[in-house]
């Protein structure tokens, strides 16, 4: 008996950026909801990415959608200044790895203090948040 041939299974992928919010408010489902889109450049025409809530008495949910937009639009170059902050603190700890005998006696105790405490405060900023 043979098998189906195994797939890989798909791995998911977010819609393309740049994203931007649309001039296109709608009612649907008894609400109101505010369209985020981006320019297909193959179908040559916006496309629909996401809706967003929307009170037309409040403008409650413009906020909300540029939000999205502007962290959506802005996620990989800052996934990419993270990681190049990442490299440059690996060097700086590379640098600071040193035994009692290795020290440049041009650093004075102080002077590697602060810069391992200056370390300490950075490394510290990229760690991963625990949600409010």
């Amino acid at each position: 008996m043979n098998s189906p041939p195994r797939t890989q299974p798909k791995i998911a992928t977010h819609t393309p950026t740049p994203w931007f919010v649309s001039g296109v408010r709608f009612r649907m489902n008894g609400g109101e909801w505010q369209g985020i889109n981006r320019y297909d450049e193959a179908l040559k025409r916006d496309e629909n990415v996401a809706c967003v809530g929307y009170d037309s008495r409040t403008g409650l949910g413009m906020a909300d959608a540029h939000f999205i937009v502007e962290a959506c639009n802005s996620h990989a170059s800052l996934k990419a200044r993270i990681q190049e902050l990442e490299e440059a603190l690996r060097h700086l700890d590379s640098l600071l790895d040193f035994s009692d005998e290795d020290v440049d006696p041009v650093w004075t105790f102080e002077d590697t203090t602060s810069i391992q405490a200056a370390f300490a405060r950075a490394h510290a900023a990229l760690q991963p948040k625990e949600p409010k």
